[in-house]
Order: structure tokens, then sequence, then C-alpha cells
């Protein structure tokens, strides 16, 4: 999931929306995000890794809390995303709506502060390697009244890029728990849920 995306819209919280973006339709609001990286680990490791919501800690530089339902990823599952941007506290929601082997695609709930649909999809390349695909539409043009629409194209696509190298570096780095102590991240696991809390004072 593109929690940092969505962290970084929520932070209308805070600000007006421009006049226009209520008569707007979806379609108008709507801006298409994309962007792919290959990264030097196995499909299986990579899957496994991103479907662990823990793990968005170590490339989801304002998440805060997440909480996935039940605790498997599949068609149906909610995740939950608290996220610290800009001294505000900022909730979405999301819900899986196709789930497989080569990835999954996803939509907000009615409670997302920026409603959105997007996906994950992964394809084994030689050597061992995988290619991630990250797709993000939010209805995000027009909502932020300081911003045209061509900067927040702009925003959203070098966060998306800057995204997709943490993901890569901390995939490529390894030792997956020792990363998420050292970020502060605690992981509590019932036969209903996974939550998993990073500490304001940690780094």
């Amino acid at each position: 999931m593109v929690v940092g995306l969505v962290a970084l819209a929520g932070c209308v919280a805070c600000q007006a929306h421009r006049r226009d973006y209520d008569s707007m339709t979806p379609e108008q609001r709507t801006v298409h995000l994309e962007a792919s990286i290959d990264i030097e680990a196995p499909l299986p490791i990579v899957a496994k890794f991103m479907a662990d919501p823990c793990n968005e800690f170590l490339w989801q530089p304002w998440l805060r809390e997440a909480v996935m339902t039940p605790p498997s990823d599949g068609a149906g599952t909610r995740r939950y995303y608290v996220n610290r941007f800009a001294g505000k506290d900022i909730v979405n929601e999301y819900v899986t709506v196709t789930f497989d082997d080569t990835g999954l695609t996803y939509e907000t709930t009615a409670a997302a502060d920026v409603q959105a649909t997007g996906g994950t999809s992964f394809r084994s390349l030689a050597q061992s390697n995988t290619r991630v695909t990250l797709s993000f539409d939010p209805q995000a043009l027009g909502f932020y009244w300081y911003m045209s629409d061509q900067q927040t194209t702009r925003v959203y696509r070098r966060s998306l890029a800057a995204r997709l190298e943490d993901l890569k570096k901390s995939i490529e780095a390894g030792n997956y728990e020792m990363q998420l102590r050292d970020e502060g991240v605690t992981r509590q696991v019932s036969e209903a849920s996974i939550t998993c809390r990073k500490s304001k004072t940690s780094r």
C-alpha cells in the first residue's frame, strides 16, 4: 500500500481545498501514478516482506500505526493506518479487492481523507530479481488550495519514487526484525489481527 502518499493527501485536514474541488467529478479529481523498481531478491521474499504490515514502517516514513484484519492478506482484508504528517494524525483505511501470487488491488473506505484505488504487482526477473510496480489513483487534484494540478501530480510522483527506493533498500538489506527494532516498531499478533506501532521517540 502507498501509505505515505495518502498521508500526504491527508495533510489537507489542516488546509482548505480549492473551491472547484466539490464541483469536480471523481474522474476530474483523479491523478494516475505508477512506478516500478527492480529489487535484488526473489519474488517470494519480496511478496512476503510486503504482506507484513509491520515492514511498511521501513519504507513509509510517516507511518505510526498499522492494523491488518485478519492477520493474513487476501481479498477482503482491511488495513488501517495512522500517519503523522505536518503535526497531525491522519487516518486511512484500505480494503484488498483482488489478491493472488502476482499482486493485489485495493480501494480506500469511506473513512479515508482522500478516496483512492491502487495496486501492487510482482514480476520475476533473471538472476532471482523481482520487479515491483506500484500504482495509485488518488482523487487529489484540486484538493490543495495552494497547489496547481501540475504541482500536485509532481509532488505525488516524487514521493512514490522515493518510497520505492526506500522499499528496495530495506528488502536488500535483510535482517528485517533488526531493522524494525532499530526503528522502534512493536508487533502484536492475535487470531483477529496484526497491530504494529512505532514509538514517537524513535528515529
